[in-house]
């Protein structure tokens, strides 16, 4: 494995996640390309979401020993991380499975989308606090 896509947002279940892919990075020497999605909106609130992203993503970057790259896309999550792992021909992407499975069924928010859009491996990590009693 080289190269291993995160999606991050400031949730602590994707920031779980995201401890998971480093891990796994560490362990395969691959590369990290860390994906924060920005809503696009009214110019001011864009501007500061994309400035509280790039800390968020310069924080991790800061206190991890994997090489990454970071990316604030202007896009739905889901289309920002599948954008990044084409351009990067990621080996696997990595997302929190924070509304996967509602009622039995997958929902169409982001870790069921990359799961349907997906052209390489995905790893979807448990973040729910339940199961970790």
């Amino acid at each position: 494995m080289t190269t291993i896509v995160i999606g991050v947002t400031n949730q602590s279940t994707a920031l779980d996640a995201c401890s998971r892919g480093l891990a796994l990075a560490r362990a395969t020497d691959a590369a990290v390309h860390l994906v924060y999605a920005v809503n696009e909106g009214d110019s001011k609130a864009e501007d500061v979401a994309r400035r509280h992203a790039e800390g968020l993503l310069e924080s991790i970057s800061l206190s991890s020993s994997v090489p990454m790259t970071v990316h604030v896309v202007h896009s739905k999550p889901h289309d920002a991380i599948l954008e990044v792992a084409q351009l990067t021909a990621a080996d696997m992407i990595v997302v929190g499975n924070r509304g996967l499975v509602q009622h039995g069924r997958f929902t169409r928010q982001t870790p069921a989308q990359v799961l349907r859009g997906a052209r390489c491996s995905v790893l979807v990590v448990d973040t729910d606090p339940a199961d970790k009693l």
